[in-house]
Formats: C-alpha cells, sequence, structure tokens
C-alpha cells in the first residue's frame, strides 16, 4: 500500500462500514479508523486525509495514534484499550475544542 493512495477494499468496506459509522454517530467521534498489522490505516469511516497512510512511516507517525498503535501491537491482546491524552491531529482538526479518533486493530 502506497501512503496517501490506498482506499479500502470494497470487501472490507462493506464488512464494517455500517458498525464504524453507528460508533461514531453514537458517541460523535469524529472519526474511526481500522489499521492493519503493518500500520497502513486500510478504513476511515470519513474517509479522512489519514486514509491510506501509514501510522509507522508516514506523515503521523509522531502522533498520538501511532503511539497507541504500537502499544496495541505490542501487547497482542484481544481486548486491549489505549487512551491517550488529547493532542492536535491535523486529520481530524477542524479549529474545534472537539477532537476524536477510534482505531481498531484487525
Amino acid at each position: 500500500m502506497t501512503p496517501g493512495t490506498a482506499a479500502p477494499g470494497p470487501r472490507l468496506t462493506a464488512q464494517y462500514h455500517d458498525y464504524c459509522r453507528e460508533l461514531v454517530d453514537r458517541f460523535q467521534f469524529e472519526d474511526a479508523l481500522l489499521l492493519d498489522t503493518n500500520g497502513n490505516v486500510v478504513y476511515s469511516a470519513y474517509s479522512g486525509a489519514d486514509l491510506g497512510t501509514n501510522v509507522e512511516t508516514g506523515p503521523y507517525r509522531d502522533s498520538n495514534l501511532a503511539d497507541a498503535y504500537e502499544d496495541a501491537m505490542a501487547s497482542n491482546a484481544v481486548d486491549f484499550v489505549e487512551l491517550t491524552d488529547y493532542a492536535r491531529y491535523q486529520p481530524s482538526y477542524r479549529g474545534a475544542d472537539r477532537l476524536g479518533c477510534v482505531a481498531d486493530r484487525l
């Protein structure tokens, strides 16, 4: 996957889209992301700017999302939850105080 250019496959979108959009709408999150085991953002409920990027090598490698992803991958636990401090995250920042992001590991 080339950072910034890949879109989720139709099967992935069909499988997770309704669930992720419901999650975003119900809890008023900014977006919901799915990342693969290589750090690629393979799904974004709102097709955000981070879709197709890589949190290990791409433009958001120094973000709280990248740190949370690294901790989740290192935990190797199905029920692992990582909470991070609020920080500016460019793809979701719209000049408002409300920021949110959920990332799930496939």
